[in-house]
């Protein structure tokens, strides 16, 4: 439960950080991607202990991966620059989603991940 607080707060800097690197856009690109690197580490370790969630946050994480790859998908189905720039878009709003299902995990009792 500490650790995932740590994660949490983590998630924010990390997200700062993109946004302030995009003034370079090269920069906040590369770290972009690893930001979403490391909440799909981090998805993924919730995953394990899926079972010792409520189960709110249970769904809330499923369609997290499902919202993810959608949003993974649709550049490579649909090859129009348009497209591509919404899906980059909506990654921030996953990024935002996934940031509030550790929120609410951060405060639930008993929690042993």
């Amino acid at each position: 439960m500490k650790n995932l607080k740590k994660v949490y707060y983590a998630n924010w800097w990390v997200l700062a950080i993109t946004l302030l690197l995009y003034l370079t856009i090269w920069f906040g690109a590369m770290l972009h991607v690893l930001f979403g690197v490391f909440q799909l580490v981090t998805a993924f370790y919730l995953l394990f202990g899926l079972n010792k969630l409520t189960k709110n946050i249970q769904y809330q994480l499923i369609l997290y991966f499902v919202l993810t790859v959608i949003t993974c998908a649709v550049p490579f189905i649909f090859d129009k620059d348009s497209v591509i720039f919404s899906a980059w878009g909506f990654t921030w709003v996953l990024a935002l989603y996934f940031i509030g299902i550790l929120y609410q995990i951060t405060k639930i009792d008993g929690t042993k991940l």
